[in-house]
């Protein structure tokens, strides 16, 4: 604990409060390491500190926040449920949801100008492919001009099939119109996935988090191939029409 006066740089001199520490200070009132300390800082589970100067000073917010993370590491969450519990207020059903529905959540995405996608496709900037595009979800409205694109995996194979020869134009439509067509299927899809995975409501005690998740990756997975195994078998009725009318 501290008191008194410190000098500044420049010669400023500041009041320090009694109840501020030094982060070592700080790890040693809380039983935690430095290293720790900042780590949770960085996951914005602590405030930042008051800097005076060169030296950063903590108080009772930051202790009472680490006593916080602590408190339920003890009672066996991990770093991960305790990070979505103090985001969501502690509530342990919001918590345990988001911990199971993270792998879902790390989409990759890439900003680009409408300019810059339309160049990338060798088409003209289109106020109405842009407009489609923002409605069905293939792209979000960043601000200041630029897009994003909610999957870099999706963007590459678009451009892969330009390079193959196929027009954007031919391909976008389709693209949206899966778009469009899907959007309900995948929130039920989730919705279902979800309701498998998660024990009972009196059961979503802190060694549950993992096993929902690593549960909910293993029911994705699954129905991943069902679907796409069900538009397989479609594809194959439509191929058979086509040729069943070539014939006739």
């Amino acid at each position: 604990m501290r008191s008194g006066r410190i000098g500044l740089t420049g010669g400023d001199v500041s009041e320090v409060r009694q109840d501020s520490w030094t982060v070592a200070e700080l790890a040693a009132r809380v039983g935690m390491s430095v290293r720790n300390i900042r780590a949770h800082q960085t996951r914005g589970l602590v405030p930042a500190p008051v800097r005076r100067g060169r030296v950063a000073y903590y108080d009772r917010r930051h202790e009472q926040a680490l006593a916080r993370i602590r408190e339920l590491q003890l009672k066996g969450y991990n770093l991960t449920a305790v990070t979505q519990m103090l985001r969501d207020g502690g509530d342990r059903d919001v918590a345990l949801t988001r911990t199971v529905l993270a792998p879902l959540l790390e989409g990759e995405e890439v900003a680009l100008t409408q300019a810059e996608i339309a160049d990338m496709f060798g088409v003209s900037p289109s106020a109405h492919r842009l407009r489609s595009a923002l409605d069905s979800g293939l792209l979000r409205d960043l601000g200041d001009g630029r897009y994003a694109v909610p999957s870099r995996q999706l963007l590459n194979a678009t451009v892969a099939l330009v390079e193959q020869g196929l027009s954007i134009v031919d391909v976008y439509p389709l693209q949206v119109e899966i778009s469009t067509a899907t959007r309900d299927v995948a929130r039920r899809f989730v919705q279902t996935c979800l309701n498998l995975a998660l024990p009972p409501g009196d059961g979503r005690s802190p060694d549950v988090h993992e096993s929902a998740r690593a549960r909910f990756e293993e029911l994705r997975n699954q129905f991943t191939v069902v679907l796409a195994a069900t538009f397989a078998v479609n594809v194959r009725r439509a191929t058979e029409t086509l040729v069943e009318l070539a014939e006739s």
